[in-house]
């Protein structure tokens, strides 16, 4: 498997299990452990809707595009990218 193969995946990946836990973010250690054990679905929240990753997974693929356009990580790019994602009402 190739490295932008597995980069893909690894991103997918961190979307998918983003978008399953984020029925939990901002739930006490009890009650996630509760939610956990009767098995997650991509339900959706008050906050969340079905299947919606969170602004962790936003945050992730704005550093990824990033460092695929430069190559590396270009923090000045990397704010820009974060700026306008934050400006953008998320």
């Amino acid at each position: 498997m190739s490295f932008p193969e597995r980069a893909t995946g690894a991103m997918l990946g961190l979307a998918v299990g983003d978008a399953l836990g984020a029925l939990l973010e901002f739930s006490s250690p009890a009650e996630a452990r509760t939610r956990c054990e009767a098995g997650l679905e991509m339900t959706g929240s008050s906050i969340w809707e079905s299947g919606e990753w969170t602004d962790d997974t936003a945050m992730a693929l704005a550093l990824a595009e990033s460092i695929a356009e430069h190559g590396l990580i270009d923090l000045d790019g990397v704010a820009r990218r974060y700026a306008a994602w934050a400006a953008g009402g998320p």
